[in-house]
């Protein structure tokens, strides 16, 4: 197979070294962490995804910007890969074929 990587992937962990990483903070694969977990002097701050539609003030903001939508008609993810996930399972129904170009989101 012939594979180039694309540019935005030399940002990627494994390109620029995890060796190199001390704290990967955007890591969703990993349990909630709390700032002082990483030895940061601040309050306890969970930090995790959040609602699973979308901070509800936000959404909010944003469906103001339509009268004809309300909150319940925005969704705000918190990456590209919960995006793509919500469009898949939302337009494709279990006899629908998915065809994926590349076998992995860009910057994974």
């Amino acid at each position: 197979m012939n594979y180039a990587r694309m540019v935005i992937e030399k940002e990627a962990p494994e390109e620029y070294g995890y060796d190199r990483i001390r704290f990967n903070l955007s890591e969703s694969s990993i349990a909630d962490q709390k700032l002082a977990d990483i030895g940061l002097s601040l309050p306890d701050l969970t930090l995790f995804y959040g609602e699973h539609r979308g901070d509800k003030q936000l959404r909010a903001l944003i469906a103001g910007q339509d009268k004809a939508l309300s909150p319940d008609d925005v969704l705000v993810t918190a990456g590209a890969a919960g995006a793509l996930f919500i469009i898949a399972t939302s337009l494709l129904s279990a006899d629908d074929h998915l065809v994926v170009v590349r076998p992995n989101y860009a910057t994974n």
